[in-house]
């Protein structure tokens, strides 16, 4: 039997494999030129919604590698049938979501990070420790508090995005997250 963390790397580095990693160099338009304050304050608005674009993409494509890592998990170490279920629908569907995400990554030249970030690997390490039910609860737990934080980056890319493609892609990551979240929720009551 393979040690519980060689397990926990493999699954996160086939997870990381299946999706890949399109990453393309971020530009920033220039704003030289400008003669006006009406002008500069347009300008200043457009690096904004620039800049909430390209965090919406960055964060939301760490968010789908985290996702797509504990599907692969909770298909794994779930007890719960619920759980098990629930890790491989979480899993299909945020790497259909995050082949969108790099895609128009690419298109719009955002560079992507390459995998989840700290804060995210350690519950992946946290969740590797725990087993049966004790896993259960903390990976639905991890789930819903994910789902909660990829909801808030959609919301605040429909506030302040300047891309008409980023905010509908923003729209469809709501309705998926959302319908997940219930989910979440519905296992907690029965795992």
């Amino acid at each position: 039997m393979m040690p519980l963390r060689l397990v926990t790397a493999a699954g996160l580095a086939y997870a990381l494999l299946m999706i890949g990693s399109s990453t393309a160099e971020a530009t920033r338009p220039p704003s030289a030129g400008l003669t006006t304050s009406a002008e500069a304050r347009q300008a200043a608005d457009t690096r904004q919604g620039n800049r909430t674009d390209e965090s919406f993409l960055q964060k939301t494509h760490q968010a789908s590698l985290f996702g797509i890592a504990k599907g692969v998990m909770a298909v794994d170490k779930g007890r719960c049938p619920a759980v098990r279920r629930l890790g491989g629908d979480i899993g299909r569907n945020r790497n259909q979501l995050d082949h969108k995400i790099r895609q128009l990554a690419l298109r719009a030249r955002v560079a992507l990070p390459s995998g989840p970030d700290p804060e995210q690997e350690a519950v992946v390490g946290g969740l590797a420790m725990k087993s049966g039910d004790g896993f259960d609860r903390a990976w639905l737990q991890a789930q819903a508090s994910t789902h909660r934080q990829v909801l808030e980056l959609a919301r605040q890319e429909l506030l302040h995005g300047q891309s008409a493609e980023a905010k509908r892609l923003a729209r469809d990551i709501s309705l998926t997250v959302r319908k997940h979240l219930e989910q979440v929720r519905q296992a907690l009551r029965v795992c």
